[in-house]
């Protein structure tokens, strides 16, 4: 996966203030310091078709700019973030 720099700040502090009961969330998102870009709309943190691709559930972030789609995965881990913005 060649991957290019993220900055998860943004994403962090939504999820501070719009998921305080799950801390683990923010922690995971924190962690998303690299990626690969697929489109405008969406960027990978872990291949889909790899085998660390096990699918929890979706937490959605609400910005000012359009919601983001977080899709996290077993560990907790996110695999990766949709920008509805640009979909």
């Amino acid at each position: 996966m060649q991957t290019e720099p993220f900055d998860p700040a943004p994403l962090v502090a939504l999820a501070r203030v719009q998921h305080p009961d799950q801390p683990w969330l923010v922690e995971a998102l924190a962690r998303c310091t690299t990626g690969r870009r697929e489109s405008r709309a969406y960027v990978y943190f872990v291949e889909p078709d790899s085998p660390e691709w096990v699918f929890r559930e979706n937490v959605v972030l609400a910005d000012r700019g359009g919601d983001v789609v977080v899709d996290v995965l077993e560990g907790p881990r996110v695999g990766g973030v949709e920008y509805l913005r640009y979909v």
